[in-house]
């Protein structure tokens, strides 16, 4: 385990800033506000910076982590037959007048 000295460096280097949740939110192309949704989920780590509440702030590995865990690719197997939506529209004789 890396203990940090007092310049803030671990053995594995210096630490890396902390993002914010308008930073995560521009590295995912989603608002804040669903960043929110997403920490509320537990989907991704975070940590409480400050008194009180606190500032949530994330780590660069911990996001990268996430989107990685979003990735899906669908494959042939995945794929469903088209059906036919148009149920609702009846389809026979005109009305004779």
């Amino acid at each position: 385990m890396a203990t940090a000295n007092r310049y803030g460096e671990n053995s594995e280097g210096p630490l890396q800033p902390l993002l914010s949740v308008s930073a995560v939110a521009e590295l995912l192309g989603v608002s804040p506000s669903l960043v929110y949704q997403i920490v509320e989920a537990g989907k991704i780590p975070f940590h409480r910076v400050g008194i009180g509440r606190g500032s949530i702030r994330f780590q660069r590995e911990d996001v990268k982590a996430y989107i990685e865990a979003c990735r899906f690719e669908k494959t042939q197997q995945d794929r469903k037959p088209l059906q036919m939506r148009l149920k609702h529209i009846k389809i026979g004789k005109a009305p004779s007048g």
